[in-house]
């Protein structure tokens, strides 16, 4: 669990990085399913404001339903959609 929220906070580090970038990208590590009635809240008024100035990308971590043995490995996941959306 303590790796989880350590990579959790490198990318909140990483984020401003990103907003150098030609297009602006904000990359959204949810911690939920996205149907829960939460999160789709919060996606919702993300968007609203941030949509028509940057492009949001989503990661669904899904902790709640997945077992604890495979949180590193989606944590390595997100990882890898991160580097795929981040400028070179």
């Amino acid at each position: 669990m303590r790796k989880i929220i350590f990579f959790l906070i490198v990318f909140v580090l990483l984020l401003p990085v990103s907003l150098y970038s030609q297009e602006k990208h904000i990359f959204i590590v949810e911690s939920y399913h996205a149907e829960y009635p939460w999160d789709i809240s919060y996606k919702k008024g993300l968007e609203s404001i941030l949509a028509s100035e940057y492009k949001l990308i989503y990661f669904e971590m899904d902790t709640k339903r997945l077992p604890v043995s495979e949180h590193q490995k989606k944590a390595e996941q997100a990882f890898e959609k991160y580097k795929e959306n981040t400028p070179s």
